[in-house]
């Protein structure tokens, strides 16, 4: 009986995706050597090109964007390929730049912090407060930049009673593990940092 050959092109795809990558690497490490003997020989005269005959083989098309899933190829193996190689995901878009910091001191930072920020009977803070100021860190639609409103004592205006001076650096010092001088400089005025307003200068005005 005859051999059959169909998967021939299923098995040719298989060991095309295996090199693919060593090809591509060789190919990157030629163009980056090609480039720093290039800077070095920029003043000596140009010797003629190659003829085509000897040339070598460019591998310029190992740099294509669809590469190793070029489009020409049969669907079945193209659909093979896409399973191998996936698209990259496209990157999340930027997140919007923070106009304010009222909103989030008001809902992260008041209510867990402000026993120890006001409270001389509270010698720590709380695990919740803690865990408030970290994630102005993890958390996009803010930045940690407004808890420099905390340093400057603007936050005061948010509490029930009187802020600890002190404390303001202290929170930050035992929640996030800085040195005062750190805190301190981060947050001074004169370093221009990007700390947004407590409001939105576009926003109606606060009483």
């Amino acid at each position: 009986m005859a051999p059959s050959y169909k998967f021939i092109p299923m098995a040719m795809l298989l060991i095309f995706a295996m090199v693919a990558p060593n090809l591509q690497q060789s190919a990157a490490i030629n163009a980056e050597e090609g480039a720093a003997k290039a800077g070095k020989t920029a003043h000596a005269v140009v010797a003629p090109a190659p003829s085509p005959r000897g040339a070598p083989m460019k591998l310029k098309w190992f740099l294509l964007p669809d590469f190793p899933c070029l489009p020409f190829l049969p669907k079945i193996l193209l659909d093979l390929c896409h399973v191998l190689f996936p698209p990259p995901s496209p990157s999340p878009p930027p997140a919007p730049p923070v106009k304010e910091c009222r909103s989030s001191l008001t809902k992260k930072l008041v209510p867990p912090c402000t026993g120890f920020l006001t409270n001389s009977s509270e010698s720590e803070p709380s695990s919740n407060c803690c865990q408030a100021i970290n994630s102005f860190f993890d958390d996009h639609t803010t930045t940690p930049y407004c808890l420099c409103h905390l340093v400057r004592g603007s936050v005061g205006k948010l509490l029930p009673a009187p802020i600890i001076n002190n404390r303001t650096v202290g929170v930050l010092v035992e929640c996030i593990g800085l040195d005062p001088s750190s805190v301190t400089g981060i947050c001074d005025p004169k370093n221009e940092f990007p700390v947004p307003p407590m409001d939105d200068p576009s926003g109606p005005p606060r009483i």
